[in-house]
């Protein structure tokens, strides 16, 4: 992110352009993707030296709050430090594998991946109950993931907090409902609790179909102590 007075009253997009070319000039890539029509406007590019993905936005503050809060989360879940970088790594391998980890295109962005991490983290029965060590049940958690977004999640009635320990809420009482859409994931920001973070609907059903065919052979999704677990905690 570029934070810089003399940009702010210009248009965003043309400035990212220009900015384009003039990366491109000093080779630092060969070949840049200006996206404009984005709520956030941004850049981006891999560096032709260490292959880095890069995006940069032009003031736009909201994404150095983001960093923050996902620093806090790493430095507040004590013992799930370690399963919350995991589980992100690994949710975004899966996404980026299948095409659907950029928010340009439709896809799961990182800071979403993020929210789903922890709240699952914060919201398992069993960490909660301390009857189970985050960090020495790694692979139990990454499959656990999985299932419970993939098999489990209520996402037509449901919308999940990250706040104050991580909470879920009537998708109803707070508005968000649509009944055209069921399937929407809904997270709240956790910058401002009166709005939406992320809304998905084709992508979220071709996460589901993925997560079935690959974690789980024909007729192990059906609800055992694990979903019965999760259920009980989404009944609002």
């Amino acid at each position: 992110m570029i934070e810089s007075d003399s940009m702010a009253y210009s248009d965003k997009v043309t400035v990212l352009r220009a900015l384009a070319n003039v990366i491109k000039r000093a080779r630092i890539t060969s070949r840049v993707t200006v996206i404009a029509k984005a709520k956030v406007p941004i850049i981006k590019f891999v560096t032709t030296y260490g292959r880095l993905n890069v995006d940069i936005s032009i003031n736009q503050g909201n994404g150095v709050v983001a960093g923050k809060i996902v620093n806090g989360f790493l430095h507040d879940m004590r013992g799930c430090g370690l399963a919350l970088r995991s589980l992100v790594i690994i949710a975004k391998a899966f996404l980026n594998q299948r095409g659907m980890n950029e928010v340009y295109t439709g896809g799961l962005g990182s800071y979403s991946i993020v929210c789903l991490a922890v709240s699952f983290l914060q919201m398992h029965p069993k960490i909660r109950r301390g009857e189970i060590d985050a960090e020495n049940n790694l692979g139990v958690l990454v499959m656990e993931f999985f299932e419970l977004y993939g098999c489990y999640f209520n996402y037509e009635e449901v919308g999940i907090s990250v706040r104050k320990g991580g909470s879920y809420f009537s998708k109803r009482q707070r508005g968000w409902y649509d009944s055209l859409k069921k399937n929407l994931l809904s997270i709240e920001d956790p910058t401002d609790p009166c709005e939406f973070c992320f809304s998905l609907s084709n992508i979220l059903t071709l996460l589901i179909l993925h997560c079935q065919q690959m974690i789980f052979p024909k007729g192990l999704t059906e609800s055992g102590e694990f979903g019965r677990l999760w259920q009980e905690r989404m009944e609002l």
